[in-house]
């Protein structure tokens, strides 16, 4: 598993559900989240703004069995 917090306004958390891409805002209003993405779930971190932003990342194993997948 693995857990996000991203600060900055332009930082975006995507991540494909059943299919769908879906995608939210990492901060907003001055309040911070904490975004959980089990294992297995495609996803990527984006920065849309021109200032640099600052991602915090918590896992609980060393990545294993990883590969790549568009979702843009």
């Amino acid at each position: 598993m693995e857990a996000f917090i991203g600060i900055g306004e332009g930082l975006e958390i995507w991540w494909k559900e059943n299919k769908k891409l879906n995608k939210q805002k990492m901060n907003s209003n001055d309040n911070l989240y904490l975004f959980v993405v089990y294992p297995y779930c495609t996803h990527i971190i984006i920065n849309n703004s021109k200032e640099p932003g600052i991602l915090i990342e918590f896992a609980d194993d060393i990545q294993k069995e990883v590969k790549t997948e568009n979702l843009i």
